[in-house]
């Protein structure tokens, strides 16, 4: 089968189905960095802090078998210690909702 196979901190996770289409999806914002890939099972799941020197290697690339899915049995979701601590920190996101709602009032004023 044709997929993803990503590799991050010496794993390997193959992404692929021979009965539907596979993604992989990486997001990036002010604070945080998180890759998912999978079909209706997930297979990749992590959240980082953001910072310089993250690596991912994705391919696509031929392969007879996918990774396990994530599952109860199958606990592969990596959480940054950091990415965990920020989140949890109840300010987390404040700047960033401050800014936006800072933007916004200014387009309003500007309207009106």
């Amino acid at each position: 089968m044709l997929g993803f196979i990503v590799k991050h901190l010496g794993r390997t996770y193959k992404i692929g189905s021979l009965r539907e289409q596979v993604s992989v999806i990486a997001l990036i914002n002010t604070h945080y960095f998180c890759i998912e890939g999978g079909c209706s099972d997930p297979f990749i799941c992590s959240f980082q802090k953001l910072r310089e020197g993250l690596e991912f290697e994705i391919e696509v690339a031929e392969f007879d078998d996918p990774s396990n899915p994530i599952s109860e049995k199958n606990q592969i979701i990596e959480i940054d210690p950091e990415y965990r601590q920020m989140a949890s920190d109840p300010d987390f996101g404040l700047d960033y909702k401050l800014e936006m709602f800072r933007r916004l009032e200014s387009i309003l004023k500007k309207d009106h």
